[in-house]
Order: structure tokens, then C-alpha cells, then sequence
């Protein structure tokens, strides 16, 4: 599973003050509400994702207990993690639906002379 379905690997910075273990966390939660990543979707595994990403596997490790204990990924033992079916309430709308359900304000209010 490549992890270039949300780009993960080009955004992390080696050189900032926020962990990478932060950064990941981050990432996957910014992927989750833009509906990048979908619930019920697996994700890849820690070992996977370290050797993608060039880190250890604690650090992996780190992000993903983050996401486990803060609902956002759900463990499914021998069948891997996935997304939180839970979240399907949550994960945004995508921009085409939010513009066409707008209300039109030049409708709305009457025209002052």
C-alpha cells in the first residue's frame, strides 16, 4: 500500500520543532476531514508505513496510538487498521456539494435604494 494516496511522505519536515510522530498524526487526521481517506479504509501497517517514510517504527507507532485512542483509526488485530467506521458522520462533504446547497443572499434580502 503506498502511502502517496494522501502524499504523507512529501509533507513531512525533518527540520521543524513538531515531532514527526505529530506530523503523521496530522497528516492522517487532515486526510480523514478532507475524505481523502475513508472510513472502513485500511491503512497501512506500522512497519509498512516506517519503511515507506524513512522512520522508526515507534514513531509510526506513536501516531497511530494517538489515532486509536482518539477514534480516528480502529485495530483489527491479524486484519490490519482501518479508518473508524464511526467517523462516517464526521468526514466532510465534498466542495461541490457545500457550493450547491448555498444559499442564494442576493435572493434573500430586499434591495435597499
Amino acid at each position: 500500500m503506498k502511502t502517496t494516496l494522501f502524499q504523507i511522505d512529501k509533507l513531512l519536515q525533518h527540520h521543524v520543532s513538531l515531532p514527526l510522530y505529530r506530523q503523521i498524526y496530522q497528516r492522517f487526521i487532515q486526510a480523514i476531514n478532507q475524505g481523502i481517506l475513508r472510513p472502513e479504509q485500511r491503512v497501512p501497517s506500522i512497519r509498512t508505513l516506517s519503511s515507506e517514510l524513512q522512520v522508526s517504527r515507534s514513531t509510526v507507532e506513536s501516531a497511530y496510538t494517538l489515532l486509536l485512542n482518539e477514534g480516528y483509526l480502529e485495530s483489527r488485530g491479524q486484519a490490519g487498521t482501518i479508518v473508524s467506521p464511526k467517523l462516517a458522520d464526521r468526514v466532510l462533504q465534498p466542495p461541490e456539494t457545500l457550493i450547491s446547497s448555498s444559499i442564494d443572499v442576493t435572493r434573500s434580502c430586499p434591495l435597499i435604494i
